[in-house]
């Protein structure tokens, strides 16, 4: 990653830390915290009661420190989001054997199927707003697998993007279409299976 004209990369000290470029804070006490660890358990929470949950206070809770050693670590609760959805799609899944002998599109659709999978496993991703470019390790990754499915094709590197950007929007919108119809299934108290059921 390239470093800005200070010798730093530009990133919130959290993203240096996500990327191994920072291996804790600096200054005061040896921490009793790990980024890792406060990220489990912002995840844990998200997954468990929702990310309406998810605060500083109430993470710095269930690790039993104060709301304050958690600034050590990551400044703001939108940058524990960023840390979160990185934690939660984790890295792309490798391809198939069989996918050596897969045209571009089979290999761009495999990444869709891959993606939505993620996201439905882990619906409370879907929760957190996108307010930027992905700077993440993970988030990377499927940008990369992604902008590789399209290597046999004659587009040019923004046009590649530009699709990627596309059909992850798609594929991010028809999954919270899918929790959202979930939730209100639940909430409504009929089981799901016979909820569906009125729709086959």
């Amino acid at each position: 990653m390239a470093e800005d004209e200070d010798g730093g990369t530009g990133l919130p000290a959290s993203l240096e830390m996500a990327w191994g470029l920072r291996d804790r804070p600096s200054k005061g006490p040896r921490p009793t915290l790990t980024l890792p660890k406060i990220v489990e358990a912002a995840v844990t929470l998200a997954a468990s009661e929702g990310m309406d949950t998810v605060s500083m206070g109430r993470v710095a809770k269930e690790l039993g420190v104060s709301t304050m050693s958690l600034y050590r670590y990551v400044a703001a609760k939108e940058e524990l989001y960023v840390l979160m959805a990185d934690a939660g799609v984790g890295a792309p899944p490798p391809l198939p054997p069989e996918a050596q002998g897969w045209s571009w599109r089979e290999l761009l659709t495999d990444w869709a199927y891959a993606q939505r999978a993620v996201l439905m496993a882990n619906s409370w991703i879907l929760r957190i707003p996108i307010t930027a470019a992905p700077v993440s390790p993970n988030q990377l990754a499927w940008m990369d697998r992604g902008l590789a499915s399209m290597a046999g094709t004659d587009l040019r590197e923004s046009e590649k993007l530009s699709t990627i950007i596309l059909i992850g929007g798609l594929v991010r919108n028809e999954a919270t279409m899918a929790a959202d119809m979930m939730d209100a299934i639940i909430k409504s108290g009929v089981a799901p299976d016979q909820a569906l059921g009125q729709y086959i």
